[in-house]
Parts: C-alpha cells; structure tokens; sequence
C-alpha cells in the first residue's frame, strides 16, 4: 500500500531521536528578538545608516567604502575590496542575504569592541550544537503537528531557539523541530528559521571610523 504524506509524517515522528536536552539560558517569548545596541556607540548610527543605503540602493561602491581593505569573505583567505566588489555585482544573490541581515539586529562585542550582525550571533546559546540549532524569525511563527500549512499549530513560538532533527520529512520546504529548553516537538517551515551559522557582518573600529572586517558564512 502507497503512504500518504500524512502515514509518512507519523512514522517519522515515532522514528525521531529523543528530544534533545540541552543547558541553555531560559528560552523564553523574545529571547533572541533582534535588537540594537550598536547605535548608541560613537559613529554606530551613522554607520548602520550608510550600510542600511548602500544595501538598499544596491550601491556596490557604497558598500566597498565601508569595509575594511582586509575584509574577510570566506574562510579560504578570501576577501579585499576588489573581492567585494566582484561578490555584489548587479543581481548578486549576496544582497539578498545582505537584506535578511539588515533586520536582524546588532549587537555590541564589549570584549573586542565589535558591532555584530545579527544580534543573536552575539548571545549566549549554552551547550547547544550550532549546526542544528536555529532561531524562528518573528513573534508568531506556528509549529504545526504535521509538515503542511493546513494541519493543527501546536505552539507559536517568538524568536526562540530550537533543534532540528536530522530526518526526512514529505516536504522538504518543512523541519521536524524540538523547541530546547521544553517538551514541545512538531514540523516548522525553514523559511521561518535562520541558523546561527548564516551569513553575519562584524565592523571594528579602524583609523577612528567603523570597518567592516568580515561577511562571512559558515564555521
């Protein structure tokens, strides 16, 4: 007999490791909501805005004169402006994710004086696996009880943290999730979810102005 999505969702289900555990900070409502911390510094707002414009405007130029002349790109040894400027020529999918960055918060590196995007990829995540942890974007993201837009939402979660399980599911636009630090479990779309590994910009401070010293992805 042919499974149906729905025959094949319950199987795997019962066939999914058992909810992971983790020691986390307590992963409340809004825990990892984007915020800024970087504008109160001397010149962060000034440079949010010059970055938040060339992103806009597709403004490779705009964008090179920003970062710093040993920029990191990649963990190859990749980087330098001429490598900037080849990364966001016109239609580059680079500004796409340059986009996702841009509402994602800031945070300030008090340790190495560092402004950090996003701010979640500065907090602290416990003991949790990077590779499959992920934070839902937005306050009201639904955890469904089966990977489809129709079934039943289990929790609405609010920029929290949560695992995802290394199975396969009908769908491949959906993950089987465990929210950490709970008991809930159910099927979220990835559109919703952002790993800390993604894409993050880091600007220090350089000649007393702030540089944007890596875009990079990945670990």
């Amino acid at each position: 007999m042919r499974k149906t999505p729905f025959v094949c969702a319950i199987a795997l289900a019962l066939s999914a490791p058992a909810h992971a555990s983790f020691a986390v900070p307590p992963n409340a409502p809004g825990q990892y909501a984007p915020r800024d911390e970087c504008s109160a510094k001397p010149g962060g707002a000034e440079f949010l805005a010059k970055l938040q414009s060339a992103v806009k405007a597709r403004d490779a130029k705009a964008f090179a004169d920003l970062t710093s002349s040993e920029i990191m790109l990649d963990f190859g040894g990749g980087g330098g402006r001429e490598a900037v400027l080849d990364m966001l020529k016109p239609g580059s999918k680079k500004w796409r994710e340059l986009d996702r960055l841009m509402v994602l918060g800031c945070a300030w590196d008090e340790d190495n004086a560092a402004l950090v995007m996003p701010w979640f990829f500065n907090q602290d995540m416990g003991d949790t696996d990077p590779f499959s942890t992920n934070v839902t974007l937005g306050s009201a993201v639904p955890m469904r009880e089966r990977p489809m837009r129709s079934a039943n939402v289990r929790k609405v979660l609010n920029w929290q943290l949560i695992h995802i399980y290394e199975v396969e599911v009908p769908d491949p636009g959906w993950a089987q999730i465990a929210v950490i630090d709970s008991d809930w479990e159910g099927y979220i779309r990835l559109k919703d979810l952002r790993s800390p590994l993604d894409y993050r910009l880091r600007a220090e401070k350089q000649g007393g102005e702030w540089r944007i010293t890596s875009f990079v992805a990945g670990e």
